[in-house]
């Protein structure tokens, strides 16, 4: 089986490549990268789009994306819309059927001191330029389905997590794991956020892959089974990893004075996705937060 995979340098297509020649498929991997392009199976896009690559596609996986903390919203469309418009043109050429696409749960807004949930159904919000391209990729790829004759799933993600992730949440187990003491919000205790295990993706992909009848023209949220608060999740992970860290709450003044500043509103903020379909597909076992982080520290300290 040929799988093509874009983004492979990144945090989640890393795990995905070596994931998947673990299993024994063929992943042909496409970047800029020009020096990346001598190595087997690694192909420009510019080699995609003049039909270099030398086989037929069976499943296309599009991960590739701006860092959306750095870059101008011109870069993110170009990067985002345009390179999947690019992309699906040139599907039929290698006679690909089936199309993954990473989305972001940025469509329907950004975290807040709210208990607010996201199903598939919810109304679009996305706030920033990111969030924006992702929302028209999305429905690009749903117009150009029919037109190029493939089929899609697109996939709104949460945060991700998992070995060699560099978000914020992962400054903060590392603190954690190093048993310095940690200061915490008792006020940010209801606020529910979703999150998804890089294991829960290897899940996910392995039964498209192996259920092909599953890539239906659908969107669907996917995060672990069970959302929890920031405060859950350290404590909860401070309770694996047999921490030493000492707990100290900050007093509700603290909270206010800070609610409004944008990265605390991100850590502490509610944000969750509805998986309720993800949850009812009998065929698939999605890990929850705790058992997530289980794996994950046990996976750290392998490293070590």
């Amino acid at each position: 089986m040929n799988i093509v995979l874009t983004g492979s340098s990144g945090f989640i297509g890393s795990h995905l490549k070596n994931f998947l020649k673990s299993k024994g498929y063929r992943v042909i991997c496409l970047s800029r990268d020009l020096e990346q392009s001598h190595k087997k199976d690694y192909f420009t896009f510019e080699d995609y789009f003049l039909g270099k690559i030398d086989c037929k596609i069976d499943y296309f996986l599009h991960l590739a994306s701006p860092n959306f903390d750095y870059c101008k919203e011109g870069v993110l469309r170009a990067g985002i819309v345009d390179l999947t418009k690019q992309i699906i043109k040139k599907l039929p050429t290698y006679e690909c059927k089936k199309f993954i696409y990473f989305s972001s749960a940025k469509v329907y807004g950004e975290p807040a001191f709210n208990d607010n949930s996201f199903s598939e159904q919810s109304l679009l919000n996305p706030l920033t330029d990111y969030a924006k391209a992702k929302a028209d990729a999305e429905e690009l790829i749903q117009i150009s389905a029919t037109k190029n004759e493939f089929k899609y799933i697109i996939y709104r993600l949460p945060m991700v997590y998992g070995p060699g992730m560099k978000s914020n949440i992962a400054h903060l187990l590392g603190l954690i794991n190093s048993s310095i003491p940690f200061f915490y919000f008792k006020a940010t205790n209801n606020f529910k956020k979703s999150l998804l295990s890089i294991e829960n993706i290897k899940r996910i992909i392995t039964y498209n892959l192996k259920t092909s009848s599953s890539i239906n023209n659908q969107i669907l949220n996917i995060a672990d089974a069970e959302p929890l608060s920031l405060n859950e999740i350290i404590f909860e992970y401070k309770k694996i990893c047999s921490s030493r860290s000492i707990m100290l709450s900050l007093p509700g003044f603290f909270f206010k004075a800070l609610s409004n500043i944008s990265m605390f509103k991100k850590l502490y903020g509610g944000f969750v996705i509805d998986n309720c379909k993800l949850k009812n597909n009998s065929q698939l076992s999605i890990l929850n937060i705790s058992q997530g982080l289980a794996l994950l520290n046990v996976n750290m300290n392998k490293d070590e």
